[in-house]
């Protein structure tokens, strides 16, 4: 071997240890990654994704995540009994949840809302405003023993102005926490800064907690310090305050 060859090999060895490494810390770290994801489907274009539901204080739901590298599927439970199955629109968004047994039959055990079908709809913003509940047979049924639709109506940055719930005769109802409308107002810091219940007559209504108005007062690090609560005469019900550690 010529002594002007030897920086050439050096420099080609050095190449290949080095792409070995790569592809190695590739596959470690691609392991990892499907290590922690949920079972779940490839997506149309091999990627893996994670769906991930968000629910309000109150149980709720308000909205879905799917998030990752592409457009899930199907997510399998780890035991293969059954199956949620996700149809997207033109813009990528959700607009149905199916849950299926492994059989194939749509079945009643869709996670938190007992339910087996969701179809969700979108304003003109793209952002989430509609969601309705079905059962085995495809029609309207009560979420949870609460109602069929939830829809809510947004401000353009996303802030939740109005929520309404309805029936299977999808007239509004009256739902178990005793109201069947809920506004929301907010400051120039998006805080919500009152929340107002009405019945299904679109009039304030006193509900579970026994209050129809909830006013919220903040702090420079938008904390809550204090709130009041009022009936549906403007009545005071009862004033919350709190303090922070200093």
């Amino acid at each position: 071997m010529s002594e002007n060859n030897k920086p050439k090999k050096i420099i080609i060895l050095k190449i290949v240890i080095c792409l070995f490494v790569a592809i190695g810390i590739f596959f470690t770290v691609l392991s990892l990654y499907l290590y922690f994801t949920p079972v779940g489907e490839n997506d149309k274009e091999g990627l893996f994704v994670q769906a991930k539901q968000k629910y309000s204080d109150d149980k709720k739901f308000e909205d879905m995540y799917v998030y990752g590298l592409g457009f899930i599927k199907r997510v399998m439970d780890p035991n293969g009994a059954h199956h949620i199955q996700f149809e997207y629109d033109e813009n990528g968004k959700i607009v149905q949840i199916k849950n299926f047994d492994r059989k194939g039959n749509m079945v009643m055990e869709f996670p938190e809302e007992n339910v087996a079908y969701i179809r969700t709809t979108y304003d003109e913003n793209g952002q989430f405003s509609k969601m309705e509940f079905y059962n085995t047979e495809e029609n309207l049924m009560l979420r949870n023993g609460e109602y069929a639709i939830s829809e809510l109506n947004r401000a353009p940055n996303g802030d939740v102005l109005e929520i309404k719930y309805y029936g299977t005769d999808e007239e509004l109802l009256l739902q178990k926490e005793g109201y069947a409308i809920k506004r929301n107002e907010y400051d120039e810091n998006r805080n919500i800064i009152k929340e107002s219940y009405f019945d299904t007559n679109d009039q304030l209504v006193n509900a579970n907690e026994g209050y129809a108005i909830k006013i919220m007062e903040y702090n420079e690090n938008n904390e809550v310090i204090n709130t009041t609560y009022y009936n549906k005469d403007n009545e005071v019900v009862k004033i919350k305050e709190i303090k922070y550690a200093t």
